[in-house]
């Protein structure tokens, strides 16, 4: 794999083993960091950086609690939208994965056949 000084690669792999675990390798131009499995809740990464010994992150994971806490403060604040995500931002990421989709022809049951 190639990459400018200004790029970085993001490689993940989901390998089903018998408990359907999960990890993910982030690539840059100086290292990587390896998340360790279930990448999507992980607790603990390795980075390695070109010429060094890896290195041991641990971060308790709290899963979609910074999520609650954001939504919870909106509502307090009186607030239908969150500066921190836009609803413009969600429905970029919508459109995004929906052309994925599309390109690889992946449609769902409830959805309208194509003109």
């Amino acid at each position: 794999m190639r990459t400018t000084a200004s790029e970085s690669a993001l490689i993940i792999s989901a390998i089903p083993v018998v408990m359907l675990l999960t990890a993910a390798v982030i690539v840059g131009t100086r290292g990587y960091v390896e998340i360790d499995p279930p990448f999507h809740g992980a607790q603990s990464a390795t980075l390695v950086r070109d010429g060094g010994e890896p290195e041991r992150l641990e971060h308790p994971h709290r899963r979609f609690a910074h999520e609650f806490e954001e939504a919870a403060r909106c509502i307090r604040a009186g607030e239908v939208e969150s500066p921190l995500v836009p609803h413009a931002d969600t429905i970029g990421i919508l459109e995004i994965l929906d052309a994925a989709r599309s390109e690889l022809g992946v449609r769902y049951p409830q959805e309208a056949s194509p003109a």
